[in-house]
């Protein structure tokens, strides 16, 4: 018999363990005798008496008759995800400028802002066609996002503030969902811009409160931005936008996540059911990481996962990442295999005012990152058809990997950006990170094992699900009052 080498066995609170198995979506609880079993599977020793334990591993998919067995099942999983992904809507952003007006102490971008350029009519129409051309080829499955992105895409100037519109009313007359991610220094101003736009989601940035923040995400005068920006969030959720608030943290301010938290609630914002909130971390690559900034202020996500675990109390309704582990919790199924780390291995296109196409917002402005270009002709380099093939089966080192199925390789922007082969695995320690959602979420496992039946399925992007109060028609989706505080997964790093 095999032994899958996919198995992984972590501890929990108690005497118990728990294996997860990625590839064939399996969890359960364990013990001791029971890891001796699968011991001596691998060994090849008798397992007399141990046949109901043996079977159900096989059953699970711990074990397996033979090793073809599970190469077969590999296949089909991998063949299931190459569909899965090729059905998925485009994820789309647009970058009318790099300008901003903040001077930001953990900026990725200070070397990408040369002189104040803004997208011209004839580059959006060349966006346009080239997301048409684009949609076309992979069959207009679903319905696009369009995110508006920057620099600061809200900056208070007519020739900017006029192709943001026109970008707007493009993604509109293609049924786009639509996005702008802004500091939201101007949000109170062009609130009801967005509004009229119909503009689905608006993300916008607070470090903390007034102190913290004025510390960390000031104008270029040194000026503080906290209460402009609570001014917009206010004028933004009057109007019915939906926001998206993010705290970015680091060891500077992660202390100061509990007062912003008392902050939110002050304001009651969380009693919005058009208001959520997620926190982040900067970004790992690029500039940022050959910066002084990560050696004095970058978390790495396990530091950020320790500090939830020890302050948890203080931190009601905050939910430091775990998805994959938390969707088990909430649909009584295991994660499915993850063979590429994230949408810029799939469906997500990045194009700037330059004519520059990137394969993710993290690595926009720098050339020596793009993957193609799109103005005035469209072309693809053949980094873009590597990046776009990166899967754990071109990346030689994940083959024998047990958490390959649960990292997808890692961030190819990361190797790309330090100047190593996009083929290279981009390891970061995913056991440790799981193990310590194992020990945050074990009530909530004991309770799944103790009542199998799933519970509500996700309805609204949160992990945390509320009562459901309506379907949506449009989308055929239910919809949620969930207004749940979250920390973003492994591979939605912040600027």
């Amino acid at each position: 018999m095999y032994v899958s080498k996919y198995n992984i066995i972590f501890k929990t609170p108690e005497e118990e363990m728990v294996i997860f198995n990625p590839l064939w979506g399996a969890m359960d609880f364990i013990d001791q005798e029971e890891v001796d079993v699968l011991e001596k599977i691998k060994n090849s020793e008798d397992c007399y008496g141990e046949e109901e334990t043996v079977a159900a591993f096989q059953e699970a998919g711990y074990v397996c008759m033979n090793e073809a067995i599970e190469n077969a099942k590999f296949a089909a999983e991998y063949q299931e995800f190459v569909q899965h992904m090729a059905s998925m809507p485009e994820n789309f952003f647009i970058i009318p400028s790099y300008a901003c007006n903040l001077a930001c102490v953990y900026c990725f971008q200070k070397e990408m802002e040369k002189k104040y350029e803004i997208i011209t009519d004839d580059v959006i129409d060349q966006v346009f066609r080239t997301i048409d051309t684009i949609r076309a080829e992979r069959g207009n499955k679903g319905r696009p996002q369009m995110s508006i992105y920057g620099g600061e895409p809200l900056l208070d100037n007519k020739k900017q503030i006029k192709a943001v519109k026109r970008i707007l009313e493009e993604s509109q007359k293609r049924g786009f969902k639509k996005l702008i991610i802004t500091n939201g220094v101007t949000l109170k101003k062009f609130a009801t811009m967005l509004a009229d736009a119909h503009i689905d989601e608006v993300h916008v940035t607070l470090d903390g409160c007034r102190k913290v923040h004025d510390a960390r995400r000031m104008m270029k005068g040194g000026q503080g931005t906290f209460d402009v920006i609570v001014e917009g969030i206010e004028a933004a959720l009057e109007k019915g936008l939906q926001i998206h608030l993010r705290m970015v943290v680091d060891k500077n301010n992660l202390e100061a996540l509990p007062d912003l938290l008392k902050f939110l609630d002050e304001k009651k914002w969380r009693d919005f059911p058009n208001f959520r909130m997620h926190v982040g971390r900067t970004y790992e690559c690029g500039t940022v990481s050959i910066s002084a900034y990560k050696e004095k202020y970058y978390i790495s996500m396990v530091e950020l996962l320790r500090y939830y675990a020890e302050h948890a109390s203080q931190l009601k309704g905050v939910d430091f990442t775990f998805r994959r582990l938390r969707r088990t919790l909430y649909t009584g199924k295991a994660p499915s295999p993850l063979f590429s780390y994230c949408p810029s291995c799939t469906n997500e296109f990045v194009f700037d005012l330059r004519g520059d196409i990137y394969p993710c917002p993290g690595g926009c402005g720098d050339t020596q990152l793009r993957v193609g270009t799109f103005y005035p002709q469209v072309e693809y380099f053949d980094i873009f058809h590597k990046w776009r093939s990166r899967t754990i089966l071109r990346i030689e080192k994940c083959q024998q990997c047990d958490t390959a199925l649960v990292c997808g390789g890692g961030c190819p922007l990361e190797n790309v950006a330090e100047g190593k082969d996009i083929f290279e695995p981009a390891c970061f320690p995913v056991k440790e990170e799981m193990q310590i959602g194992v020990n945050v979420l074990y009530p909530q496992l004991v309770q799944l094992a103790n009542q199998p039946q799933p519970a509500q399925e996700p309805c609204c992007g949160t992990e945390n699900p509320q009562e459901v109060i309506s379907i949506d028609e449009k989308e055929k989706q239910p919809q949620c009052n969930c207004a749940e505080v979250k920390i973003i997964p492994l591979d939605e790093e912040e600027e």
